[in-house]
């Protein structure tokens, strides 16, 4: 019986023979099959989108699409996720709160993904969290520092850090799961969310609105016009 299971793989409990603990991260089969099938059918409804619903260009549903299909088609390369693992491992090597999962290369491809087993308590997992009596504080704490230090430090960042992708060690060390989906930032890229950031704290719309504008994030289609700026 897996121990997890999601919509692209399975993850099951094995022993490896020297006799080490891991846990098997196993890609369903004929999966990848299905997902470009799907790609293509969103593709063509974007792109009919576009051509008869003027209102919902704003959208841009055919650049949605492509990205959603570049994102998806990264995640069932396993080989990706486990590399970004390692990374994000060096990255937080000093951080005696954080702990992410070593990956066994060895034992991995493109569809499995072989990495040590971590014993805890999942955060999505109401009931036993309290039980367990854990630091709840101290859990979010660590993971706002998790996220942001990725965000404004490190330039890479787990995209999909649901509850269900962390686990909380017996000794309250927090464990990140599941690296299939991450986004990069460029320096103008953290650059500008720190003046988003600024620009909420100081509740100053003008100035997040010339950082959306100069992102690219609004068009001519927007009521404000630049010349407003």
């Amino acid at each position: 019986q897996p121990v997890a299971s999601a919509s692209i793989a399975q993850v099951h409990r094995g022993v490896t023979l020297d006799g080490r603990t891991v846990a098997l991260k196993i890609q369903r089969p004929g999966i990848d099959e299905v997902i470009r099938s799907d790609l293509s059918i969103l593709a063509d409804l974007a792109a009919l989108i576009e051509r008869y619903l003027p209102r919902a260009r704003i959208y841009r549903p055919v650049e949605l699409v492509d990205q959603f299909a570049k994102t998806i088609t990264l995640e069932l390369d396993f080989a990706y996720e486990g590399r970004t693992m390692d990374l994000v491992r060096r990255n937080f090597r000093g951080d005696a709160d954080l702990h992410v999962p070593e990956v066994l290369w060895t034992l991995s491809s493109e569809c499995l993904l072989t990495m040590e087993f971590i014993e805890g308590v999942r955060l999505s997992d109401e009931a036993l969290f309290a039980q367990a009596g854990i630091d709840t504080r101290h859990i979010a704490t660590v993971g706002a520092r998790y996220v942001l230090t990725q965000v404004f430090e490190h330039g890479i960042y787990n995209a999909d850090p649901h509850p269900a992708n962390f686990i909380v060690r017996e000794d309250g060390v927090l464990v990140p799961l599941d690296f299939g989906m991450v986004g990069l930032l460029d320096q103008e890229l953290k650059q500008a969310l720190v003046s988003m950031l600024m620009a909420f704290i100081s509740q100053d719309p003008d100035k997040l609105m010339r950082v959306f504008y100069n992102l690219e994030l609004l068009t001519e289609t927007t009521q404000r016009s630049r010349s407003e700026l």
